[in-house]
């Protein structure tokens, strides 16, 4: 028996299938390349400074653009993480929304960063300077009477390198806005084991602590500071990002 090899057209439909198949995966593969080059990692800290970046590289953005909110964000606020979360801002006020337009009242916002960041609070604590600091700013300040710094400075601790030690941070000032006369100075030191750890900067004017974050999920927390004349940030302050690396904290953002 002599068998007839049948060509009904069908070997010609998978040859066209096929290539037809492989082409659109590529193109769905170089969609979503496009879209991850394109796609940028924004944190907001406090509702007043946006970080633009990734890992430990970040740039704060002066200026507040629509584009920032494009994307949804996951939110950190009184203690609870919301994800999903769509963000507008107006009036010089964020608004906290879900999928459906819902107001979320959400409220003590330490943070919202986008496109399922992994970025963890550090709870640290804040206190005033008391009698027992003062042996710090004799030593780096120079002087011997510190009375004029101590009403106005301010203290956080917590074990940034998770080492099971804390660390805390001084920002110290005498400024004030009335004139004393006398020099104005600011510092803003580290002190572990009841010993000065490293002083970080010794600018005018003060600082304030705005925020620690692990910004970069390694399980060590960077320090957000601002630094101005009054308690009160913008978009446009001047902020600094310090790091925790091999026992010693080093600047990873300045004021620009």
């Amino acid at each position: 028996m002599d068998f007839v090899f049948k060509n009904d057209g069908s070997i010609k439909k998978v040859f066209l299938i096929i290539p037809m198949f492989v082409l659109t995966l590529l193109i769905v593969l170089f969609s979503m390349a496009i879209f991850k080059s394109d796609s940028v990692n924004y944190i907001i800290v406090n509702e007043t400074l946006i970080l633009k970046g990734h890992g430990l590289n970040w740039n704060k953005v002066s200026e507040f653009n629509n584009k920032i909110l494009d994307s949804n964000f996951t939110v950190y606020s009184s203690g609870k993480i919301t994800n999903d979360v769509i963000l507008s801002y107006n009036d010089g006020i964020f608004y906290y929304m879900n999928n459906q337009y819902e107001d979320l009242q959400l409220k003590n916002v330490e943070y919202a960063c986008n496109y399922n960041c992994k970025i963890k609070f550090g709870n640290y604590d804040f206190d005033y300077l008391n009698d027992n600091d003062t042996s710090y700013l004799e030593d780096l300040l120079d002087v011997s009477d510190v009375s004029s710094f101590m009403n106005q400075s301010a203290k956080i601790s917590y074990d940034f390198d998770s080492d099971g030690v804390v660390e805390t941070v001084y920002t110290v000032t005498n400024a004030s806005l009335e004139y004393t006369g006398e020099e104005q100075k600011s510092l803003l030191f580290v002190v572990k084991n009841n010993k000065v750890l490293q002083v970080l900067d010794n600018d005018y004017p003060n600082y304030f602590v705005r925020s620690v974050l692990d910004l970069d999920n390694d399980g060590k927390y960077e320090l957000i500071v601002s630094k101005g004349d009054l308690d009160i940030s913008t978009f446009d302050s001047c902020y600094q990002i310090y790091t925790l690396q091999h026992g010693k904290f080093e600047r990873i953002m300045d004021c620009n």
